[in-house]
């Protein structure tokens, strides 16, 4: 209502009552839902943002390189990352994949989705160094989970990170790298249905997706969405 009165005014259509322009009503007026749903979000990392904290990630211990590295070029949660089991990551077959399901460290948040990601880019090339724990139940990242607070400690070395590349804008933390992937699915005009399947969130098409794939590994055409994804760098 204030955007509409305030609109009025300015085109000189406002609100007259016994020949005096009345100011806006609703001037100043607080909305707080819209005040605490924005406080809530996250906003993307800009390009810049997203080189120096992949940059910055370097600087730091192996698996802290590959939590953020995960993060940035699947957009998977913190939680999903940390969580990983030896069993999740394979890296053998044609197409390595990280298998997103519940297992014996944690399940999938609400509105996830058991789904086999592509790994691409830098993240797939430290993988290929990375020596993970014997025991396919032993956790990817013993670093966190093998913490009861695997996902608070791991969201704390990653905003370590974020802090050493100089990114602390208000609304941004590591869960932008979540939505920073998503805009680059979207911007290499990845269907609407692939693109949630890869982001591994629930919706009727990427579940009817899911459903065909089951456990087996994707098709190349879901490869070349994450490496058309990694190349939209602006």
């Amino acid at each position: 209502p204030s955007a509409v009165f305030t609109k009025a005014i300015e085109s000189g259509q406002g609100l007259h009552i016994n020949g005096h322009l009345m100011r806006n009503p609703f001037y100043k007026l607080r909305n707080k839902k819209r005040e605490q749903k924005l406080a809530k979000k996250r906003w993307p990392f800009t390009p810049a943002e997203f080189q120096r904290v992949e940059t910055a990630a370097y600087d730091f211990d192996e698996q802290i390189k590959l939590l953020v590295l995960f993060l940035l070029y699947t957009g998977c949660r913190v939680s999903d990352v940390a969580g990983l089991q030896v069993k999740d990551i394979n890296l053998s077959e044609n197409i390595p994949t990280m298998y997103l399901r519940d297992n014996e460290i944690r399940r999938l948040a609400k509105g996830g989705l058991q789904s086999n990601i592509p790994l691409v880019g830098p993240l797939l090339e430290e993988l290929r160094k990375y020596k993970p724990p014997i025991g396919s139940k032993e956790p990817f990242l013993p670093k966190f989970g093998r913490l009861k607070s695997y996902r608070d400690r791991a969201a704390q070395e990653a905003s370590k990170v974020l802090k050493a590349a100089k990114v602390d804008r208000d609304m941004v933390s590591p869960h932008s790298a979540r939505h920073t992937w998503q805009d680059r699915l979207d911007a290499a005009r990845v269907s609407l249905g692939e693109r949630d399947y890869l982001m591994a969130h629930k919706t009727d098409q990427s579940s009817a997706i899911a459903m065909n794939y089951g456990s087996s590994y994707p098709p190349k055409n879901m490869l070349q969405n994450q490496l058309d994804a990694a190349r939209m760098t602006e």
